[in-house]
């Protein structure tokens, strides 16, 4: 029996972790996901950015290397996608083409809400310039 009661003793010294210490973890946890997720977000967000920059760069040249080459910008009826054909300008020389393809405009992950702002801003009325002194 003393065998017996010895077991019990020692068993009855290891104990569980309480309710308390539990929560602690689990909030501890929640902290840390939460961070990280802010993380997360933060680099998507920059590598949107950093695209859509890339794509300005890459359209301004484009476009630059066209107007050298047929003495003006393309007109809006004719669209960006004129740069990815090739063109023949005044003089019968032939170029082009200037991009390989169109990028895709950027597209915005959540609609925007009255503290978001999208990447395009959208006018909300109309604006009319005042003049000065009237």
């Amino acid at each position: 029996m003393s065998r017996t009661t010895s077991r019990v003793r020692q068993l009855s010294g290891q104990r569980g972790f309480t309710l308390v210490e539990l929560l602690i973890v689990v909030a501890i946890i929640g902290i840390l996901a939460s961070i990280g997720f802010a993380l997360y977000v933060n680099v998507q967000a920059r590598g949107r950015l950093g695209r859509a920059t890339a794509d300005v760069r890459m359209l301004t040249s484009a476009i630059s290397v066209y107007s050298a080459h047929m003495g003006a910008i393309p007109t809006t009826t004719q669209g960006l996608a004129v740069l990815a054909q090739q063109q023949t300008n005044a003089q019968g020389q032939m170029a082009g083409p200037f991009l390989n393809n169109v990028p895709a405009p950027p597209v915005v992950a959540a609609p925007p809400g009255p503290r978001r702002s999208s990447i395009v801003p959208t006018p909300t009325r109309e604006v009319r310039p005042r003049l000065v002194g009237s």
